[in-house]
Order: structure tokens, then sequence, then C-alpha cells
């Protein structure tokens, strides 16, 4: 949070009602920031990124197709980011949401 001296007032830095990269990737590494019933496993579509964004921005369906277009990268880029590409071989059960955040990091460098 930022302090406006203007209007003695707190503005967030980044705006986590709307989807965005920038938010997705502040999410995945706040737990706090998500519902309560949201357990993470990158192996299942409704509990990975694209499944944590669909419960924090009421998208319909879990797929990159929906995700990309919702917090604005690329199909492509989406599927190496939601699909394995970026993990080096790593397991999907041992992907951490930390590992997805940094690799939508990347994307936004």
């Amino acid at each position: 949070m930022l302090w406006n001296p203007k209007h003695d007032e707190v503005k967030p830095l980044l705006d986590l009602s709307k989807p965005s990269i920038q938010a997705l990737s502040y999410a995945l590494r706040h737990k706090e920031t998500w519902p309560e019933e949201f357990i993470w496993n990158f192996n299942e579509c409704h509990t990975c990124a694209m499944g944590l964004a669909c419960k924090l921005w009421n998208l319909i369906d879990p797929n990159t197709f929906t995700v990309s277009r919702a917090i604005g990268i690329d199909w492509p880029a989406s599927g190496y980011v939601f699909l394995r590409g970026g993990y080096g071989g790593v397991c999907g059960s041992k992907i951490t949401p930390e590992m997805v955040a940094n690799q939508l990091d990347k994307l936004i460098a």
C-alpha cells in the first residue's frame, strides 16, 4: 500500500478485484487471498492457477483460453505457464504456487 499525503489515505498498488497477470502472481504467493475452500493441486485445472483465477474472478471455466484472455497473456504463453512447459520436467504434483508465480513474473518482465 502507498500513502497519499494529499488525501491522507492509503491507495492500493495492485487491484486484486480485477483479473491481471500481476494480480494472479500476487495471489499465488499470498494464500490469504485464496477462497477458503481452495486447495492447491497443479495436476487438476480446478485446483491449479487457472482454477484459482476462476474462483477469484468468477471466470466460467478453468482453461488456458479463458484465463489467458482474462489476465492479458497470449495463448502460447499461458500454455507454457499453466500446462507444465516452464518447469524443467518437474512433476505436476511438485509444482508449487510460487513456481507458477515466478513464471508469470517472467512474462511481466
